[in-house]
């Protein structure tokens, strides 16, 4: 029930009175809007989450904490069997949101903070649809493997050009 009334909010679903709730519709034009949005906006909070890194070690802890934890999942996930394999993308949806938070919570600007943020539910909702297998899902954890290791580098060159791929 709470996995329904999440899609409802979300606006994954629509229900109307007496019917049934239906998976709401995804328009290919809406989806390229989103990238293209994302596109302006992620870029720059890579950038300045590098920057900051640079300039103050405090700030990498948790980037580092999700390249490690990315690192090790990785490796577990290649050891698994196709099947299990299937079972694990919750855990890699679950890194990737972890991922947000903490792009959301350190990049120091609270627009684009709350922007990214306010785009979540969206980008959530086509991870699950773009990740339909395993070979996507690996591609894109060596996309974000990329990106937090430019931002615990101090590199907001790199920072800025990697999330190219993740998007």
């Amino acid at each position: 029930m709470l996995r329904a009334a999440e899609a409802l909010s979300n606006g994954w679903s629509t229900s109307y009175p007496g019917e049934v709730a239906r998976v709401a519709p995804i328009a290919l034009g809406d989806v390229c809007a989103l990238f293209d949005f994302r596109m302006l906006v992620e870029p720059r909070a890579a950038a300045l989450l590098a920057f900051a890194a640079a300039q103050d070690d405090r700030s990498v802890g948790p980037f580092r904490e999700l390249l490690d934890r990315l690192d090790d999942f990785e490796k577990s996930f290649r050891a698994r069997e196709q099947r299990q394999q299937a079972r694990s993308l919750q855990d890699f949806y679950e890194l990737s949101d972890a991922f947000d938070r903490a792009m959301i919570a350190e990049c120091r600007n609270a627009y684009l903070a709350r922007t990214i943020s306010d785009l979540r539910s969206e980008t959530s909702r086509l991870r699950h649809l773009a990740h339909s297998g395993p070979w996507r899902m690996l591609t894109s954890l060596g996309e974000h493997r990329a990106m937090l290791r430019a931002i615990t580098r101090g590199d907001a060159r790199a920072g800025e050009a990697a999330p190219a791929g993740v998007i």
